[in-house]
């Protein structure tokens, strides 16, 4: 649950946690000295059964993880940005799934190499595709 501490407490509490990145942000983004919000965005990421309470998360999937630079600058730590996704119900997301199959299928991208649609004249420059 999300709740609002002050700002020397919530350096404290990231510091005792040993997340020196969120320390970090909190140092660049919390301006008012005594609001700082911590917490998930969701109280529970638990997946329960039909019988018990549901978690918030329903079902989920991971879909892909890169790499990323914290800050965006490749001088600083290198971090993994993992992907994914979820729905209330595994049935939506077996359907979110599929249309996101039926979109690479159509993608301009594959299309275009797979048909040979695209031509790159050296003469012309490799920036622009005929």
């Amino acid at each position: 649950m999300k709740e609002e501490i002050p700002r020397a407490d919530a350096v404290a509490l990231f510091e005792r946690l040993h997340q020196p990145l969120k320390v970090e942000l909190i140092a660049d983004k919390v301006t008012d000295a005594t609001r700082a919000s911590t917490g998930p965005a969701t109280s529970s990421t638990s997946v329960s059964s039909a019988r018990r309470q549901r978690g918030q998360l329903g079902a989920f999937r991971l879909l892909s993880i890169a790499g990323a630079y914290w800050k965006g600058s490749e001088k600083n730590q290198q971090l993994t940005r993992i992907y994914g996704t979820a729905f209330p119900t595994e049935a939506e997301l077996e359907s979110h799934l599929k249309m996101l199959e039926d979109a690479a299928k159509r993608d301009h991208r594959k299309l275009g190499k797979d048909l040979d649609l695209f031509v790159v004249d050296e003469m012309v420059g490799r920036g622009c595709p005929c």
